[in-house]
């Protein structure tokens, strides 16, 4: 859907003559046969002086006005290509193309997309609870998740100095804690409220019902954690719950530190904010991802874990599964929490 926002793209009607007649050279009868009843069964509002006007809408009976270049300069080219494959040619012919294509990794033919399980972290018990100070010496012992440019799910990561995190989870029967330590040699914090997802972040995504997380949805959550101010003061927000700033109603509280290297941020989740009750070796689904912006506007974000099912329009995310003491055996599977 054109002008899409986060999430699931949700197409509300409004067709471009370019989107078909340019996928020629892919579907040659299905592009034509598009075109064809474009110009004969809605030429009269559609067809101009330039050919096809930029865009239209049937259920609303629109019909736009304008004609804008580089889309008719994409329909042109690929027409062209499809009759000729002139533009392949040129591209064939052009050295430095190639190389770039090669570094990339393009090759020719198909590729199988993997189709990832969801990881396991084990996240251990805290009893007690944890003193929210951004110092972490009070944190159990347990394995931290590592996200580095290997996990980028989007922008420029230049290496480790530019965006790297530490992520660890714990938990007791009260709340979900976390603590985040993020090498990042620029940050930057300019934005407030809902905004902040613009700025240096850290987000945690947690599906309480265990049955995928849809984007905006009362009952999922994505909660973000704005990168510390000189004072440790950490800006949050919830975007699924009516855009609530979370750390003004109570139901998760975060602090840090910022240096040179970068910032470490810790907080927490109230369980009973979630809807939960955390039970030993129970498991809940939770995506986490950090954003990097730059002051020379470059950007970058890291995930763990996304698998889309687009079928479904949904997410499915990590496993974070609660331990008390030792790892639960590798046989037991655990239990989603109720």
């Amino acid at each position: 859907a054109y002008g899409a926002p986060p999430g699931w793209a949700f197409h509300d009607g409004t067709l471009a003559p370019t989107g078909c007649g340019s996928s020629i050279v892919f579907t040659p009868e299905e592009s034509l046969a598009c075109l064809r009843h474009y110009y004969e069964n809605l030429g009269d509002r559609l067809w101009g002086r330039y050919g096809f006007s930029d865009a239209f809408n049937l259920d609303n009976q629109w019909f736009d006005q304008e004609v804008i270049g580089i889309d008719q300069g994409a329909l042109l080219l690929m027409i062209e290509n499809h009759r000729s494959e002139l533009i392949w040619k040129i591209m064939a012919r052009n050295q430095t193309l190639q190389e770039a294509m090669k570094r990339l990794g393009f090759v020719p033919g198909s590729k199988e997309l993997p189709w990832p399980e969801p990881p396991l972290y084990y996240a251990p018990y805290a009893s007690g609870g944890l003193k929210i100070d951004s110092y972490l010496k009070d944190w159990p012992q347990g394995d931290a998740i590592i996200l580095d440019k290997t996990f980028k799910e989007r922008g420029q990561i230049e290496n480790d100095k530019d965006l790297r995190a530490e992520i660890r989870l714990a938990w007791n029967e009260e709340e979900l804690f976390f603590a985040v330590t993020v090498t990042d040699e620029d940050i930057v914090i300019r934005k407030n409220g809902k905004n902040i997802w613009m700025d240096d972040l850290f987000e945690i995504y947690i599906d309480p019902d265990d049955n995928g997380l849809v984007w905006d949805h009362a009952d999922d959550y994505q909660l973000g954690f704005r990168a510390p101010d000189e004072a440790g003061n950490v800006a949050a927000w919830s975007w699924f719950q009516r855009q609530e700033n979370p750390s003004e109603i109570g139901v998760a509280v975060a602090k840090g530190f910022v240096d040179q290297k970068g910032y470490v941020l810790e907080g927490s989740v109230r369980w009973s904010y979630l809807g939960l009750k955390p039970e030993v070796n129970t498991y809940i689904r939770i995506g986490l991802s950090v954003h990097d912006i730059d002051r020379d506007r470059s950007e970058g974000k890291i995930q763990w874990f996304f698998r889309n099912e687009e079928e479904f329009q949904r997410f499915i995310l990590g496993k974070v599964v609660l331990i008390k003491g030792t790892l639960p055996p590798e046989s037991k599977k655990p239990e989603t929490p109720t």
